[in-house]
């Protein structure tokens, strides 16, 4: 500490040196603590220290001249100081436990701060104005951040690569997918005939005789033409069933037939699958 700090504190409070306060020391309302925080802002004492300093806040800003300015702050550090029994500025060291008077150039600059806080709107190194600042910027970082998260979530789905391993694809074939031709038509009511004729027309199985049932695949021609010929003989007896559609190829368009179910006996009976089959129903 330099001779004149030494002098000035010496001036202002000359029964009180800088030096550590008894252990049994507590701040009360006529100390102001020297410190951050909202708990220390709410001590008495720097309650008091604002009172004060809002009381000649008009004389402060109301002069430019410097020296006026340093006149009023050493008044009310004078004014404090004469009120307390230990100082009347205290600050505590944290590393020993321990309350101390503070030096004469850290008195002025709390008051000094006191001044500025207290005319926050007027200086922009109090502490409201550095808060605001310091808000301000962290909405601007937080309004920078949201989209660049945004853009980076866009471009990483974007990226990502598509996996195919949970997409199950099953191919099933349809009759809409297969071409509806008629020998197909032929073909599919042939072997449903010939495989369910058992359960499916039993009545008819004992008018035709045809009591056992193979599918074409395993049965003879003859046997198999014979069968299925017999079948739908009686079909169209029975329920006068219309065998012209299903005899001709192309069904939009038939060529006229005779009705008579005897003219079935003159034409061969899925002449169109010979290709398939290799059957041929004789007359």
């Amino acid at each position: 500490m330099s001779m004149n700090t030494n002098m000035s504190m010496t001036n202002m409070h000359p029964s009180l040196l800088p030096s550590y306060l008894p252990k049994s020391f507590s701040p009360t309302a006529q100390e102001v603590v020297i410190g951050r925080g909202r708990k220390i802002q709410q001590h008495p004492g720097n309650v008091n220290l604002r009172a004060v300093v809002q009381s000649r806040a008009k004389d402060y800003v109301g002069n430019t001249d410097k020296t006026i300015k340093s006149t009023i702050i050493s008044t009310i550090g004078r004014q404090i100081m004469a009120g307390s029994r230990f100082g009347g500025f205290v600050k505590k060291d944290t590393s020993r436990n321990l309350w101390y008077v503070v030096s004469d150039a850290c008195i002025r600059a709390t008051i000094a701060q006191a001044f500025r806080d207290c005319l926050s709107p007027s200086y922009k190194s109090s502490k409201f104005s550095k808060q605001r600042r310091r808000w301000s910027a962290k909405e601007t970082q937080t309004q920078k951040t949201v989209p660049q998260v945004t853009s980076n979530t866009t471009a990483a789905e974007d990226t990502k690569p598509i996996s195919f391993a949970a997409a199950k694809v099953t191919t099933t074939t349809t009759t809409a997918d297969r071409p509806l031709s008629f020998i197909s038509l032929q073909r599919d009511a042939a072997m449903h005939l010939s495989k369910n004729a058992s359960t499916a027309f039993p009545d008819l199985l004992d008018q035709a005789d045809c009591f056992r049932v193979t599918p074409p695949s395993a049965a003879h021609p003859s046997t198999t033409s014979d069968i299925l010929k017999r079948c739908l003989d009686i079909l169209i007896d029975d329920a006068g069933m219309d065998m012209a559609a299903i005899c001709d190829e192309n069904p939009f368009e038939p060529d006229p037939i005779p009705e008579s179910p005897s003219a079935l006996s003159s034409e061969p009976f899925l002449a169109d699958d010979e290709h398939l089959w290799g059957l041929t129903f004789q007359a």
